[in-house]
């Protein structure tokens, strides 16, 4: 018996692929697809961590972080001084997760560019981070990022009688900055508003844990439930800042 030839109609093998490539670009999600999706990498538990101190150091390190990025930006002739930034208070006896912190600094720098492959950082992080509260686990990527944003912008104050100094500087690439103004704001802002969306999201969780009852404020059920979406974009926008830091040095 002569079995019949497969016939390909046209098309198809692309629409499929392209199809397949929609499906797995969260630009395209539903916030519902999105929550469905994070959801299940979290694990209710009673461990806390200090997430509180974690966010203000790192707050202190991008703010001040910025303000020399302000300068180098427009030469010094506007934006914020350094010396005007206020840092939140530290607790003197706080201990950073350095080894987990620059694990994921590096797992996010390394990200090739492109939404699909940003969105699977952000998961393989949320799922390292699965036992954090949410707000938690946005402050940890952030400070992972902070980590080494902030180290590169302090190399850039680095006086000329500091050899060592200079050497990681140069190391570090700092010298090419002069030549990348536009980029070095551009990049700025978006480190600005990305500190400022985690701050909207540590402000929501606070909240949702002060026991009010959602008679009274009826929007904390709708906000408490878009708080994973919002952890999700900010962790995502922070793999996104991790690995085009090199934009800062003129790559691409």
């Amino acid at each position: 018996m002569t079995s019949m030839p497969v016939v390909s109609l046209p098309g198809t093998a692309s629409n499929t692929f392209q199809q397949a490539r929609a499906a797995s670009n969260p630009l395209g999600w539903t916030d519902d697809k999105i929550l469905e999706t994070v959801y299940i990498t979290h694990v209710h538990t009673a461990e806390r961590y200090d997430v509180e101190s974690l966010f203000n150091l790192t707050s202190n390190i991008i703010k001040r972080s910025t303000a020399v990025a302000d300068s180098v930006a427009v030469q010094s002739q506007t934006g914020t001084s350094v010396g005007l930034v206020e840092d939140k208070i530290l607790v003197s006896s706080f201990d950073p997760p350095f080894r987990k912190l620059k694990h994921i600094a590096s797992q996010m720098m390394s990200t090739p560019h492109g939404e699909h492959h940003a969105h699977e950082t952000a998961m393989s992080i949320l799922e390292q981070l699965k036992t954090y509260t949410w707000d938690g686990k946005a402050i940890f990527a952030l400070a992972a990022f902070a980590l080494e944003y902030g180290n590169f912008w302090h190399l850039v104050q680095v006086p000329s009688g500091d050899h060592l100094g200079r050497s990681l500087a140069q190391m570090n690439r700092v010298h090419t900055i002069e030549k990348n103004r536009q980029a070095i704001a551009d990049y700025n802002s978006l480190v600005k508003n990305l500190l400022h969306a985690v701050e909207c999201i540590t402000e929501l969780e606070r909240l949702s844990t002060k026991g009010y009852d959602t008679k009274d404020v009826p929007a904390l059920i709708e906000a408490m439930q878009e708080i994973p979406v919002a952890v999700y974009w900010a962790i995502v926008t922070t793999v996104v800042c991790a690995n085009h830091i090199d934009f800062l040095m003129g790559d691409s």
